[in-house]
Formats: structure tokens, C-alpha cells, sequence
């Protein structure tokens, strides 16, 4: 079964609603300093810019002293901070990167929090004192912010390639045929009928939970590298044509066959690929890393914040 990407957990950044814009246009200094950090400060009208976005995106947010005092940090941290030490980092983004990003947002969050009706997205951004362009300062921190995240986390060139050699048999492309089954007793009841000779495609077919298996009759074709550790470390390793014992993975227990495994694709072809396999091996290590970066960059920021208290 194939894996999730690696760049989901990059997306998490993008999407955070606490993630918001110093992007290219000029911040609103309006108002008294609610904020300052090492390299600059956060007045009121900014800051109320930012409530503003949060609330369309998110209509339940309420402005209550904690939420907003929350909601602040996370975007000094990572709509200030974080996007400085990304253009520190030389990362760039293109203004051609912005536009389909924001119509993807936009019909998102129309989607859930506005029922897919866009006049009440545009009523409430009105509302809001909103426009495109403040949406687009948010987007493009919200790039920034994620490539230098992908940055932090890519392991160097040497070191993937380093993985590539000792894991080389997993970047071969390969045909495999697989049923998935809930439990072992009913893996071993279609081995059993497999190798009685009963049709691979048909028993799959009729029995395999796998959804798909109703269109390919159980077949797969692409780099085993795609596949969950279970999974591709037995199609690695099986004889050619020959039927499985049972393989559990997260999905269920699958019978494979191997019908034909190619060579190794060259490196150079198949680099992400490799990343994302090394993500998949060492997600928590490399997750580890990057939290102790966030916090190690918090810590250097010195963030204070500096919100009036509200009267009772």
C-alpha cells in the first residue's frame, strides 16, 4: 500500500491559522506596540489585520484576551521570525507562486466554514475590512515560512545519497500483486486457494479489501519505494512469481506476488523518492529536530508580549 508523502507535515505550517503575513506589503503601524521580538515589533493595526484573517478563515475564533495573546506568539514566531531567517536563508517566492495558492485557500476555506457559498466569503471580507492583497502578505509568509521548514528538515545531498546506497533495492520499479484481507486466518485461506491455482486477479477481485483491487485485479506497478516498510521490504526480497505468507502492515495482512523487479533507478533520477523515504524513517528524529529549532529559535527571539489588559 502506498505511504503518505512526507509533505504533508510541511503543509501543517501553511495552513496553521496562526501563521500569518509580512509578505510583500508594508505592515500597519497604526496603534501602540502590542509586541516586540529581536528585529522588530508588531503595532495594533497589524495585529488586528491578522485577527481579521484569522476570523475569516476560522468565523469561531473569539477575540478573548488568551486567544489573542496565543494567537500573537505563533505570528511573531512564525509570520515574523520565521520568514525573516527563510529571506536570511535566501529562499525566494515568486509572485507567480501566490495567486494559485490563495485560490486554493480561498475555495477551501469557502468549502468548510461558509458552506461553498462565495458571496458569504466576500460579504464577511468586506466586513472584515479585507482584501485580496492582505491575503496574499498572508500567503506568501505562509510559503516562506514552509520552505525553510523543508529546508531545516532535507537532509544534505551526501547523506541521502549515503541512504540510497544501503537501501538501493528499494528504488527498483517493480510489478506486484497484492490482496489485502482484515485477518491472518483469511490471508492464509487465499493463499491457500492460490496455490490450488485459482487466478491471482479473480481471487482478488472477489475477496481483497482493498478498493482498487475491483479495477487491477490486485496489480501495482511504480518504485517499491512508494510502498509501507512491511510491504516493500517483502516485495524486495520475494522470489519472482512465488506467493507470500502473509505480510501485516497498518492496512490488514496482504498475500503478495512479485511478477517482475527491475534494477535500481540511478540516483539522480529518483532523489525524491530517496527523501521522502529517509523522511518516512526517520520522521521522528527529524520532527525532533526541527521542534528544538522552533524552540531554540523562540528562545533567541525574545518575544514579549505587550497586549493591553482588558478591562472587566
Amino acid at each position: 500500500m502506498p505511504r503518505t508523502s512526507w509533505k504533508l507535515l510541511l503543509a501543517t505550517v501553511a495552513v496553521s491559522l496562526g501563521l500569518a503575513g509580512c509578505g510583500s506589503k508594508a505592515a500597519d503601524t497604526s496603534g501602540e506596540v502590542v509586541a516586540t521580538y529581536n528585529g522588530g515589533k508588531v503595532n495594533q493595526g497589524e495585529f488586528q489585520k491578522q485577527i481579521n484573517i484569522r476570523k475569516l478563515f476560522d468565523p469561531e475564533f473569539k477575540e478573548e484576551q488568551q486567544n489573542k495573546k496565543e494567537f500573537l506568539e505563533d505570528y511573531v514566531l512564525y509570520g515574523k521570525v520565521m520568514v525573516d531567517k527563510a529571506k536570511e536563508a535566501n529562499i525566494k517566492v515568486e509572485q507567480n507562486q501566490v495567486g494559485p495558492i490563495l485560490n486554493q485557500y480561498k475555495g477551501m476555506i469557502t468549502q468548510i466554514a461558509y458552506g461553498g457559498d462565495n458571496n458569504r466569503f466576500q460579504e464577511q471580507m468586506k466586513k472584515l475590512n479585507l482584501k485580496d492583497e492582505d491575503l496574499k502578505s498572508w500567503v506568501e509568509a505562509s510559503i516562506y515560512a514552509e520552505e525553510y521548514q523543508k529546508q531545516k528538515m532535507t537532509p544534505p545531498d551526501d547523506l541521502l545519497k549515503k541512504f540510497y546506497e544501503d537501501n538501493r533495492g528499494a528504488f527498483a520499479n517493480a510489478t506486484v500483486h497484492h490482496i489485502l484481507t482484515k485477518t491472518r486466518e483469511e490471508a492464509m485461506q487465499v493463499k491457500e486457494r492460490l496455490a490450488n491455482g485459482e487466478d491471482f486477479a479473480k481471487v482478488a477481485k472477489e475477496v481483497s479489501i482493498d478498493p482498487s483491487a475491483k479495477e487491477n485485479g490486485g496489480k501495482m506497478e511504480g518504485p517499491l519505494s512508494r510502498y509501507v516498510d512491511p510491504f516493500r521490504d517483502a516485495a524486495m526480497k520475494l522470489e519472482i512469481n512465488k506467493i507470500s505468507d502473509p505480510v501485516q502492515t497498518e492496512f490488514g495482512y496482504h498475500i503478495l506476488k512479485v511478477e517482475k523487479r527491475g534494477e535500481p533507478e540511478p540516483f539522480d533520477k529518483v532523489k525524491e523518492e530517496v527523501s521522502q523515504l529517509y523522511f518516512a524513517k526517520n520522521q521522528q528524529t527529524i520532527e525532533k529536530d526541527w521542534n528544538a529549532h522552533v524552540e531554540e529559535m523562540k528562545k533567541n527571539a525574545d518575544i514579549k508580549i505587550t497586549l493591553p489588559t482588558e478591562s472587566k
